[in-house]
């Protein structure tokens, strides 16, 4: 084990990238190419501190490398790390130089097992606030994820937002700043991906549920500006999915960023990488399983809502009844 403790962070993460959990420029960063496995528990508190201040690292980040460390120090050091939470435990000051490193690092980095501790910030103001994060994310080179609630909030209309949350002044407002946000989407990163659930799409289409007192061209005019913005941005996917067949629900995911989910009114902002990884696992399943929102509206091409909306965009994949 003395050479695995000369490996450096990099070299350790090396198979660790992509949807297994660390960004590449995390693993290439200095901070990973300079520091040794050893390091941390000859010096955790220092090195803690160093990934803390490093540049572009995010908290999802230091806790996904909390977890692999635990992981690679329990299984290298089997009896001295269940001897050092014993000693923790006791309060017990032990004999040997390496459980005394681990009791160090678990206490320096706060190492909680048998729970998974779900580090949530609630914002209370999501129209504003949530959008703002969002736009932030978007304009960074990072794919993102997104699974709608309904449909993507920025390109609801006035009549879809005010059918789902209300007509009142305030939301007057908010579909004004949808509106302007909408028209400066920037350009969105490839491999991003945008899921939908499949019953608000049914009820749209069919006039149900919420949508029930909207007429069809206010109907045909959400499904345009949706298929519109599928048909400008390929290498955005669509994907229309059943949430409750696959246990998924909605949020929002970027690069290292938090998991961001509607909450009481507001959002709240989720940085355990516990529920990232259960998230992005989710999607990444709904996009086995789905299909495009080109698809699905070319399989009810038929329905002259959907009918309405292709010919609007000059697509019109069903012939007239």
């Amino acid at each position: 084990m003395m050479n695995t403790m000369n490996t450096t962070l990099a070299q350790a993460l090396s198979d660790q990238t992509g949807r297994k959990g660390f960004r590449l420029e995390f693993v290439n960063s200095t901070f990973c190419q300079t520091t040794r496995l050893g390091d941390v528990l000859s010096d955790p508190k220092s090195v803690l501190q160093a990934l803390s201040t490093a540049p572009g690292v995010g908290a999802v980040s230091e806790a996904r490398l909390r977890q692999f460390l635990v992981k690679t120090f329990s299984t290298a050091f089997a009896q001295e790390w269940a001897a050092a939470h014993e000693a923790l435990s006791l309060g017990r000051e032990p004999q040997c130089p390496r459980v005394r490193e681990l009791m160090n690092f678990i206490t320096v980095w706060e190492v909680v097992e048998d729970v998974v501790p779900v580090s949530i910030r609630f914002h209370p103001d999501y129209h504003l606030g949530s959008n703002r994060v969002m736009l932030e994310s978007l304009a960074r080179p990072d794919p993102f994820i997104y699974a709608c609630e309904s449909f993507p909030e920025v390109l609801k209309t006035p009549q879809v937002l005010f059918a789902e949350q209300g007509n009142d002044s305030q939301k007057a407002d908010y579909s004004q700043h949808l509106s302007g946000l909408r028209d400066s989407i920037p350009s969105l990163a490839a491999g991003s991906v945008v899921v939908l659930p499949e019953r608000p799409l049914c009820d749209l289409r069919d006039g149900d549920g919420g949508y029930c007192d909207l007429p069809e061209a206010d109907r045909a005019a959400q499904f345009a500006i949706m298929l519109g913005f599928a048909k400008t941005m390929p290498h955005v996917a669509t994907c229309v999915v059943n949430y409750r067949k696959i246990g998924l629900s909605s949020g929002f995911q970027s690069g290292d960023g938090p998991l961001l989910f509607y909450c009481f009114g507001g959002y709240a902002e989720v940085t355990t990488p516990e529920m990232v990884r259960i998230f992005r696992d989710k999607v990444a399943q709904a996009q086995k399983t789905g299909i495009s929102l080109p698809e699905w509206a070319e399989q009810n091409a038929g329905h002259p809502v959907i009918r309405a909306a292709l010919e609007n965009l000059g697509m019109n994949l069903a012939p007239s009844e």
